[in-house]
């Protein structure tokens, strides 16, 4: 090779090159210009959807070496902070589309096998029908139709975890509509830099215009995450998410545990909803205590600092109870016990008289149990605590009982209607009470406002060797055992509060959760917990020789009259003739949703709309006059709903779907016919479920 050749392929060389940084200088300066008015406009959008959203965009300081690497498609890339190489290969928007084409063809569906069936002599109208739908789904199952294979241009929900510059956005959305989306990232930084990258506020105006909802998750620990799915999903509705399409855009040790997380966690959103007659009793309930003018607890008000120091046993019947009866005994006469349910009998087995009794069951059958387990005259010295939905003659049997008001209760919203009407101010909810009597017994506690708790056998787990409560406890009483049994499932391994593994189901998994959000909401009390049970986030673990107790310097029966008499007042509430609860409006309700269940539809996205149309109805009722209507039928609908969305989206073949639709909309219609005819008779009348 000459001189002269190789100078010209060195100059050939160096011109490529100098073309090749213009043109990068003409893409760069290009998509800077377009990048800074999707800026402004998504910006725009924010301010107008999500103002909480734009105000962190506007306080957003980028660190000094943020950049937009742009690429020969004129699309961007991004190297995260602390990483060394890009998000995306050098055609970003190419890889995403060839990613969101794979996932859709292939998707990853949050699935649940719904059976509600209960016991064929449990004549309730919400059972009847649980059977009926869960009869349905059952046969379809046994045919073995072929399942979905691939998204279809509409579904229910999506659940897409990692934003990333969002180019995946914009081209999944393009093929396919979703009712619900949630949208998930960790990064705030990446967030921020799609604002650039892609047009947000398109995006947000299409779902606006189809109606749909976009709910955009920003910057959250995988902690934090299901706690704030959880209040969307109350507020909206479990049919927003019990079909749901999950999207993971990139790898990131953040994103797999939000993800793993949510999968673990997503039975909670399946269940729980309350039901019909769950609800009508809670009204029926609540309108004898108002006419009995029993106490309700004041939520404004809290004990004088030195009755707050004295320490409250919260005590459950779990298998550690066992291991806590010295501690009990040394110390009865020196700290406030209150007892959990069936915590009673075993303490009182120990000769350990509780200060106060705490239940919260409204069944008829709960009443007959406390008979058959205790004498009456066990009860006519012990004072009660409960809720506003307790069976209407349980209070009877105490000396004194104290309410409050439970929340997400038909009741609980006709009672605040009343109070209104009789000028008087609104009583707040007891927080987190729900779902076992320990944790209505550790609100009250916490409400109070005590600042030492000690959790002794709530334990909301079994141990090991599959012991699942107290040895002194009901369930292990051989007169009652076959009459009395406990819940089952113990699915959920779970850290234990003194190192070692325990097991808990889902109403345990649930309850812990509660408890650990109730410490969370009332962190000014300090909170022991006591035994091999399970781990609560926010409590001191503590085993039974950790726990000192001071001697108490007062009188305790003067503290537990102290509290009676500033915690709790009786106040006139009534209700004549039933004009505020406005028994028509039920009906017109009723009669308003079978009136939506009779548009036609030929496509599953017709049977999309009709229960999208039910549900919105149901839930524009919620927080207003007829926020009481709302918990009647909210729960029932759920329990409907999500099945039907279920099934709507599983199967391969329409016409077979749709058939199975209609029968399933049918048994709806005959549940809410059922309703109509029975809530004139049934508003005032005690539960009647017992246990023949």
């Amino acid at each position: 090779m000459t001189k002269e050749s190789s100078l010209e392929q060195q100059i050939e060389s160096l011109a490529e090159k100098l073309d090749s940084s213009l043109q990068q200088q003409i893409n760069e300066e290009k998509f800077a210009e377009q990048a800074n008015i999707r800026f402004t406009n998504n910006l725009t959008a924010f301010e107008k959807y999500y103002p909480e959203i734009a105000q962190a965009i506007k306080n957003y300081k980028t660190r000094d070496d943020f950049c937009l690497h742009v690429t020969q498609e004129l699309k961007a890339n991004f190297v995260k902070k602390g990483e060394k190489v890009p998000l995306y290969s050098d055609n970003p928007y190419s890889q995403c589309v060839e990613q969101v084409e794979r996932n859709l063809n292939k998707p990853a569906i949050s699935a649940v096998k719904y059976d509600f069936r209960k016991k064929k002599k449990d004549n309730r109208i919400h059972v009847k029908y649980m059977n009926k739908i869960s009869e349905l789904l059952a046969n379809i199952r046994e045919q073995k139709p072929d399942t979905l294979k691939q998204l279809p241009d509409r579904f229910p929900s999506a659940m897409i975890f990692g934003i990333g510059l969002g180019y995946h956005l914009e081209y999944m959305l393009d093929k396919v509509e979703f009712d619900y989306i949630h949208i998930v990232e960790p990064d705030f930084e990446l967030f921020f830099a799609s604002l650039f990258c892609i047009e947000w506020d398109v995006i947000i105006q299409r779902i606006d215009d189809s109606l749909g909802c976009l709910f955009i998750h920003l910057g959250i620990s995988y902690e934090n995450f299901f706690d704030s799915l959880y209040k969307v999903v109350q507020d909206i509705g479990a049919f927003s998410i019990s079909k749901t399409f999950c999207y993971q855009h990139y790898p990131n040790k953040e994103l797999n545990s939000l993800i793993s997380n949510f999968f673990k966690q997503f039975y909670q959103f399946q269940n729980g909803f309350g039901f019909y007659n769950d609800a009508v009793t809670s009204i029926a309930h609540t309108i004898k205590h108002m006419n009995s003018n029993l106490p309700f607890w004041i939520s404004d008000n809290v004990v004088a600092d030195d009755v707050a120091e004295i320490p409250v046993f919260v005590v459950g019947n779990g298998p550690s109870l066992d291991s806590a009866e010295e501690l009990l005994r040394q110390n009865k006469d020196n700290a406030i016990i209150l007892a959990a349910g069936t915590a009673l009998g075993s303490l009182l087995k120990m000769g350990i008289k509780p200060d106060f009794h705490v239940l919260i069951e409204r069944p008829k059958r709960n009443y007959e149990i406390l008979l058959e387990t205790q004498k009456k005259e066990d009860y006519s010295d012990l004072n009660l605590l409960t809720t506003n939905v307790i069976y209407s003659h349980t209070p009877e049997l105490y000396k004194w009982t104290g309410l409050a008001i439970k929340g997400n209760e038909a009741g609980s919203d006709y009672y605040a209607l009343a109070r209104i009407g009789n000028g008087l101010l609104r009583r707040e909810i007891i927080p987190y009470s729900n779902p076992l009597v320990a944790n209505t017994a550790l609100s009250y506690a916490s409400s109070f406002g005590f600042k030492n708790i000690y959790l002794i056998g709530v334990d909301n787990a079994i141990t090991g060797s599959g012991e699942h409560h107290s040895k002194y406890s009901i369930y292990n009483d051989s007169s009652l055992k076959r009459q009395f049994k406990p819940l089952s499932g113990y699915d959920h391994e779970v850290e234990g509060n003194l190192g070692n593994i325990v097991y808990a189901n889902n109403f345990y998994m649930v309850s812990k959760n509660q408890m650990e959000l109730l410490i969370k909401h009332k962190p000014n009390s300090n909170y022991y917990n006591v035994g091999h049970g399970a781990k609560l986030k926010g409590a001191y673990p503590l085993t039974e020789e950790e726990v000192l107790i001071p001697s108490l310097s007062t009188d305790k029966n003067e503290v537990v009259e102290y509290i009676k008499n500033t915690q709790f007042i009786s106040e006139s509430v009534k209700d004549d003739d039933y004009q505020m609860l406005d028994l028509k409006a039920f009906s017109t309700i009723a009669k308003h949703l079978k009136d939506i269940s009779q548009s036609s539809f030929s496509s599953r996205q017709d049977c999309l709309d009709i229960l999208r149309r039910q549900s919105r109805y149901v839930y524009s009722l919620r927080g207003g006059r007829y926020s009481y209507y709302f918990q009647l039928f909210k729960g029932s609908l759920l329990y409907y709903h999500c099945p039907l969305i279920t099934l709507l989206y599983s199967y391969e073949d329409d016409n077979l779907t749709l058939n199975w639709f209609k029968e399933g909309l049918d048994m709806w219609n005959e549940y809410l016919d059922e309703m109509e005819a029975d809530f004139p008779e049934s508003y005032d009348k005690p539960c009647d479920w017992g246990l023949e």
